[in-house]
């Protein structure tokens, strides 16, 4: 199970590290949102979207409260539209950006939820100020895109850039606290152990 936890945080970061690079990248080139390619960030949001139900399916086990279990799995449902409407896109000019606006409303909720979730959960709530600082530079990178909102020219690619690094940061917090809640788990084990 913690070998599960590993590949879900190496999956988040990398595709935060990915994300971020491809904004990052765009911006230095001049490349505005609109000109991307889609199917590279869409790779980056898969990674992301792998990490997430990951975590979702393992840190079950590691009993984590139900709020905080919830608001992981919406944030895995948000990442997955995300990532699905984004390779769509690459692939073909249908009508799957909607996948991508819904995506990205759906991940700003699930981030807003585990944020302030995360505080009330032991395990996690030293990282807890991680989530909600991610959906403040979320939210206005992808609502000036889908909204009629006027940014300086590269602000919300620098924005969804920060956001990338966040994943980055998050996939290692959920390691990090997972890996406490099982050395905890087996360390009680083994007590009992002695005992018997």
């Amino acid at each position: 199970m913690f070998n599960n936890i590993k590949v879900g945080a190496i999956s988040c970061a990398a595709g935060g590290a990915g994300w971020a690079a491809f904004l990052f990248w765009f911006v230095s080139q001049n490349i505005s949102i609109a000109e991307a390619p889609w199917i590279l960030l869409g790779g980056a949001a898969t990674l992301i979207a792998l990490g997430s139900w990951i975590f979702t399916v393992s840190w079950r086990r590691v009993q984590l409260s139900g709020s905080l279990y919830m608001s992981l799995g919406i944030l895995a449902l948000g990442t997955t539209l995300v990532a699905v409407g984004l390779i769509g896109v690459g692939i073909s000019t249908g009508n799957l950006f909607l996948l991508v606006i819904l995506g990205e409303a759906v991940v700003s909720l699930g981030l807003v939820a585990f944020g302030l979730m995360s505080f009330t959960d032991r395990k996690f709530a030293r990282w807890g100020w991680l989530p909600l600082l991610m959906a403040a530079v979320y939210i206005p990178s992808f609502a000036a895109a889908d909204l009629p909102l006027t940014f300086p020219s590269g602000t919300t690619e620098i924005l969804a850039g920060l956001y990338g690094i966040g994943w980055l940061f998050l996939g290692y917090a959920l390691y990090d606290s997972s890996r406490r809640s099982f050395d905890k788990q087996l360390e009680g084990f083994s007590e009992a152990s002695e005992v018997a």
